[in-house]
């Protein structure tokens, strides 16, 4: 009987530090989908408005999703240097 109950709290103890563990990780997943979206933006206006050729891809993409707008203030100091 004593086993169950020590089984028992374990396992309640390893839920808790999992849900945790995803509670973070889905915090973080958030920001990085709206700093996307941002960058996103941001790149399709500088692309047709202004008429700067920065490409949509991939790289700019985790560039603008993991450090927001510093990230597209990056990408544009690398296009007007002509380096990408």
């Amino acid at each position: 009987m004593l086993q169950y109950i020590v089984a028992g709290l374990l396992l309640l103890v390893l839920v808790a530090l999992l849900w945790d563990v995803l509670k973070h990780a889905a915090g973080k997943l958030a920001v990085i989908a709206v700093n996307s979206v941002a960058g996103l933006l941001i790149l399709y206006f500088l692309n047709v408005y202004v008429g700067w050729r920065i490409p949509i891809s991939l790289p700019t993409l985790v560039i603008c999703g993991l450090f927001g707008i510093p990230g597209v203030a990056t990408l544009v100091i690398l296009y007007l240097f002509r380096m990408i």
